[in-house]
């Protein structure tokens, strides 16, 4: 399995363990998405578009990620969407435990930005957040 693979198994794994966080599906329940389906009620989260940068030496091979991950709410105000991304938040940052990555290590995945902001229908709040992930391939 090539490094660059590394990137899809990471957003599996990461959806996986999104889906199985308690205080995240309490709020958008099983609509944690790689592309949401069409005309998929608020609030949901979805995978964004990462980007992936060597991270390797002469003696190993890694990839450094930047991930995001995008929600939506239209509740009024954005409560909702912070709670959302705090939910993420507290499941993903500095636990590489609750990530499983087959061919691949998961060294570090670690908070870097947030923001939420008003769509222009003037309802509805997007939040985004975004992780580093370091990972290692044998």
């Amino acid at each position: 399995m090539g490094v660059l693979a590394s990137a899809l198994e990471l957003q599996g794994g990461i959806l996986t363990a999104l889906l199985a966080h308690t205080p995240l599906t309490d709020i958008v329940g099983v609509k944690i998405y790689d592309e949401p389906p069409d005309g998929t009620e608020v609030p949901y989260v979805c995978y964004g578009d990462p980007t992936e940068e060597d991270w390797g030496s002469k003696s190993f091979d890694g990839t450094e990620h930047s991930i995001q991950l995008h929600c939506w709410s239209d509740h009024r105000g954005a409560k909702q969407a912070r709670e959302i991304l705090d939910a993420i938040y507290t499941h993903l940052h500095n636990n590489t435990a609750s990530i499983s990555l087959t061919g691949h290590t998961l060294v570090n995945l670690r908070y870097t930005f947030s923001d939420v902001f008003r769509e222009p229908n003037g309802v509805t709040r997007q939040g985004v957040i975004r992780f580093r992930a370091v990972t290692h391939t044998p």
